[in-house]
């Protein structure tokens, strides 16, 4: 199941994204105890984004408890290796229940997986970083005491250049880990201050990775981000440096922009930019007439999106079963997703793939 989630959540991803960065992979320890941190701007996007780029870690997640309060969802849940966690707006008198899902997390942690743990503790869309909870560290001290073994604790930033536009960019950068042996005590009295200490460190190492702007700077940023997008990566340059000098380019023409040009085989491909843009056109509306009736915060709209691009994928097949063969089947996904690649590799800058009236 773990492995079918992953297919479909690296198919959905591809589609939904034009283009995913990744930087800093070289810091992901091998064969160790690994607790991720990373920040949580758009729901459950970056737990994705994490599960299908850190490919050397398999994952189990803690999520917010409220979500396990249905039953069936709440076994589906934890049959993908998910764990609740309690915040005091699920209650206090629940908050003691996290004793139980830190004990479950240190034993994934000993079988073998890594955690992801959201360190910030609730989901804001924007460029910024709130103040993060000391849970995570407190985890990894409880891992490293009942394990007596080094602990990790990975720093991963997450940036979007929109948050609900479809066929944007994200960037992800994987921080230096710290090590929670430099940090643990079982000194009762100065226990709280390493824990603090640590998660003020895991806090700064997640901001080098994270371009931090006001709302209102976000849309003209973007815009010059496009122009010099391609000049940075050649240079192998973090993406956070370029929020210092977006701004300041002289570089010119944008890649996203595809060139016109005269060949016969762009006129060949015409049929198929037009079938896949008939195919991209009728899916976005259904989904976002769904989307806009789920009552959730803008937070989770890429996030319901995604997953209606998840079970779209899983249950067409066996739809056209009823009245194709499997061979007829392969043909026509193979076809519409070649129209679809044609359609959105031919897209001007400007063009509008969404009926969704918030670009942020």
């Amino acid at each position: 199941m773990y492995a079918l989630l992953k297919f479909l959540a690296g198919s959905v991803l591809r589609i939904f994204f034009r283009r995913i960065d990744v930087g800093g992979l070289e810091n992901v320890p091998k064969n160790s105890r690994v607790i991720v941190s990373c920040n949580h701007p758009n729901a459950y996007v970056e737990a994705m984004l994490v599960g299908i780029l850190l490919t050397d870690l398999k994952f189990s997640i803690l999520v917010r408890a409220d979500v396990f309060q249905n039953k069936i969802l709440g076994f589906i849940l934890d049959k993908f290796f998910l764990i609740p966690v309690y915040r005091p707006r699920d209650g206090m008198q629940n908050m003691h229940k996290n004793k139980k899902s830190f004990e479950r997390a240190v034993e994934k942690i000993a079988q073998g997986r890594s955690i992801l743990i959201f360190s910030e503790g609730t989901s804001q869309r924007g460029k910024e970083i709130l103040p993060l909870k000391t849970g995570t560290v407190r985890l990894g001290f409880q891992t490293f005491e009942t394990l007596k073994e080094e602990v990790y604790i990975l720093p991963v930033s997450v940036n979007y250049t929109y948050f609900t536009k479809q066929q944007e960019a994200v960037h992800i950068r994987v921080n230096k880990p710290l090590k929670v042996s430099e940090y643990y005590t079982d000194d009762q009295e100065t226990y709280f201050n390493q824990v603090k200490q640590m998660s003020g460190h895991l806090e700064e190492r997640l901001r080098t990775g994270i371009v931090q702007m006001n709302y209102d700077q976000i849309k003209p940023f973007n815009q010059q981000f496009r122009v010099s997008r391609n000049h940075f990566l050649k240079q192998d340059k973090a993406f956070v440096n370029y929020s210092n000098i977006a701004f300041n380019t002289e570089q010119s023409g944008d890649p996203l922009i595809t060139k016109n040009s005269k060949s016969i085989f762009r006129y060949l491909e015409l049929p198929f930019v037009f079938l896949g843009g008939c195919v991209h056109y009728s899916i976005i509306w259904l989904f976002e007439y769904i989307t806009s009736k789920v009552p959730l915060s803008k937070e989770f709209y890429t996030s319901v999106w995604l997953s209606l691009m998840m079970l779209f994928i899983f249950f067409t097949p066996l739809f056209l079963l009823l009245f194709f063969s499997a061979k007829n089947i392969l043909l026509v996904f193979v076809l519409g997703y070649m129209s679809l690649l044609s359609f959105y590799r031919n897209l001007g800058y400007k063009t509008s793939l969404s009926f969704f009236k918030d670009k942020i």
